[in-house]
């Protein structure tokens, strides 16, 4: 009777072992998956910081390349202004 006791303990003690080992795998797992997300989740983070920094410099580019053009156009204006006026006084002046 002792044995059948003894095997019987045995068996619950294995049986919740095995419950044990199996929470704690399943544990385990979700904890690499964890740390996967978070890597993941910096790399995002770092590609959008990129991104973002690139669209910004494209942004600034654009308004300089922008302003410099209608200046350019308003100096050019000027001076077609100033050469007209003084072609008008030159043939005034005949």
């Amino acid at each position: 009777m002792c044995k059948k006791v003894y095997e019987s303990y045995l068996k619950e003690f294995q049986d919740n072992c095995k419950d044990e080992i199996g929470e704690a795998y399943f544990k385990y797992l979700e904890y690499i998956e964890l740390k996967e997300a978070r890597q993941a989740s910096r790399r995002a983070t770092r590609f959008a910081t990129a991104a973002l920094s690139v669209s910004i410099v494209a942004l600034v580019f654009s308004i300089i390349i922008s302003v410099f053009s209608i200046i350019t156009s308003g100096l050019s204006t000027y001076y077609s202004y100033e050469q007209l006026k003084v072609a008008r006084t030159s043939i005034e002046c005949r």
